[in-house]
Formats: C-alpha cells, structure tokens, sequence
C-alpha cells in the first residue's frame, strides 16, 4: 500500500514540475487569452466528434466480443477511461476494462484476450495513419521521429508476424516460463504477456476479424483528429491533416509512458515539441492540449459514476 502511495504522488510530482516548467516559459495570460477565441459552435461538435469515439470503440471491441451489448461495452470503456485517467499510464484502464466486463464470468480469460488484442489492433491503425501522414506530409519532420516512428511499426509489424511461427512460439513460451522461475514476483507481468502472445496466436488465424478491428482503429483516429483539427481551428493552428496524423501518433506513444497521471505535462510536453516544428507558438499548443484535457477530464468523470453506480449496485445484491 506503501509503495503505491509513494508512486502515486511521485508521477503527480512529475505531472506537477512538468506542467510548471512548461508554464514558466509561457505567459499563462496569452493561454487564457486565446481560449477566448473558441466558439460556441466549433466547441459543441469537437465535443460530439470526441464522444463519438466511445462508441467507434465499442462498435471496435464488439468485433472480438460479438456476445456483448455495445451498451456494455460502452459502460466499461467508460469506466476504463476514467481509470486510465486517475491513475498512471493507459495499461491501468485497460485491466480495469478486463476486470469489470471479466468478474464473475467463465469466459474470464477471453474477455481479457479480447482487451489485449483490442489494444494491439488500435495500435496498428495508429501506425498506419502515423505512417500515412509522414508519407503524405509536406512538413519536413526531424528524421530521429520519423525513424523512431518507422522502426517501431516494423518492429510491432515483425513480433506479431514471427509469433505465428510455431518454434518461435514455443521458444517464446519457454523463456517466459524460465523468466517466471527466476523472477517470481513479476510472475503475473509475464503471464499477462504469456496471455497475449496465445491470444494473438489464437485470433491471427481470424483474419477478417482482424482486418476489421484494424480499420476500426484508424476510423477512431481519423475522428480523433478531427476533433483536434475543430479545436485547433479556433486557436489559429493552421495544421494539415497529414501532419496531425503524425502528430497524434507520436502524442499516443508519449501517452503510453508511465510517468504521470492521466498523461498531464507529458501531453503538454509532447504538443508543444512536436507542433513546434509545425510553426506553433507554445501558448497555442498549450492552449489545444487543455483543451483537449479537458474533454478526456468530462469523461473521466462519467466513467467514475458509471465505476461507482455498478459497484454500489454489486454490493447493493
């Protein structure tokens, strides 16, 4: 209980010194001046667009879980959401979206599967438009990212494909097996991996289940920037949408890094780096990222009702 207190306030630490180092090199009056500039009209259907991506990922989940109501799912990417919010990195939501659709149910094992390649499919569609929008854009990007972006799809490409090859298989397993022996307190970490690498195995040979999984991924990107690109263009971001789709790629992989809650200073950080090199000024990004912050935090809220009522109700029979 301890050790999770201290790394607790230790990322809140980090979320803390990052957004006030961001803030010292910004004049926070010209943030809140050009929030001024957003209008009523553009504010009400990024916030559609943003909602709307709830229900692209469900729709994308009840793909592997056909069984399930979208209304569940919904409920519990919700509930998944507002985890991944209040604590540390996007793993925490997505066992939080294991554990409730999962408790009490035989098919335990598959729903955690299902969540596992949920992920693994989002992040696919996240590199195919990361990949497209280098490719398409006019912007010339640093090479370390867009190296670091390429090398990344082939190696999250490679693994997927060498898994498939059954004495890497079980040579895989057999390390993991190993690795369990000699490090037993991160046994549940290696079987958790242990899982994916059957789950993947197992859904591989569904194809079309896959492919449309995928092309669910990059339509919840597709949305997302949008979404952006409404905001951004009250605030005189003047980005493309080639260029966002990097953008948004490189935001997403930044996102996934532990290190603080609810991704607050990394998020700021990462929006400012990169849309430097677009020309952005950093009160504008930093504008665009509270902004942003701000939808996943109305979210984040719901989910925590949505958490709370189906807890109260469970106790309650």
């Amino acid at each position: 209980m301890k050790k999770v207190l201290l790394k607790t306030l230790l990322r809140i630490s980090v979320s803390a010194l990052l957004i006030f180092l961001l803030l010292r090199k910004t004049d926070f009056s010209a943030i809140l001046n050009t929030m001024h500039n957003f209008s009523l009209t553009n504010l009400l259907a990024a916030f559609l667009l943003f909602s709307f991506t709830f229900v692209i990922l469900a729709y994308k989940w009840k793909i592997l879980l056909p069984e399930q109501s979208l209304f569940i799912l919904i409920k519990t990417i919700l509930i998944g959401h507002f985890y991944s919010t209040i604590l540390p990195g996007q793993i925490a939501g997505e066992a939080a979206k294991a554990y409730t659709l999962g408790r009490g149910k035989k098919n335990a094992e598959v729903i955690a599967a299902s969540v596992l390649i949920d992920k693994i499919t989002g992040l696919l569609g996240l590199l195919i438009v990361g990949i497209s929008g280098l490719f398409f854009s006019r912007t010339v990007v640093p090479p370390t990212l867009t190296i670091s972006l390429i090398i990344a799809t082939f190696l999250v490409v490679l693994s997927l494909v060498l898994i498939q090859v059954k004495l890497i298989f079980t040579s895989i397993l057999k390390i993991f097996n190993y690795l369990k022996s000699v490090f037993p307190k991160a046994g549940k970490v290696f079987s958790q991996i242990e899982l994916l690498i059957h789950a993947w195995r197992m859904y591989s040979q569904k194809s079309k289940i896959l492919f449309y999984s995928i092309l669910f991924g990059i339509a919840y990107q597709v949305v997302s920037i949008f979404t952006s690109m409404l905001l951004a263009g009250d605030l005189h971001i003047s980005v493309s949408f080639f260029d966002w789709s990097w953008i948004a790629a490189f935001l997403s992989f930044a996102l996934l890094i532990p290190l603080s809650i609810g991704g607050i200073g990394i998020r700021e950080g990462t929006l400012v780096g990169v849309l430097a090199i677009v020309g952005v000024i950093p009160a504008n990004a930093l504008a665009l990222s509270f902004s942003l912050f701000a939808f996943t935090l109305i979210y984040a809220i719901v989910g925590g009702i949505v958490a709370n009522s189906s807890m109260f109700k469970k106790v309650k029979s």
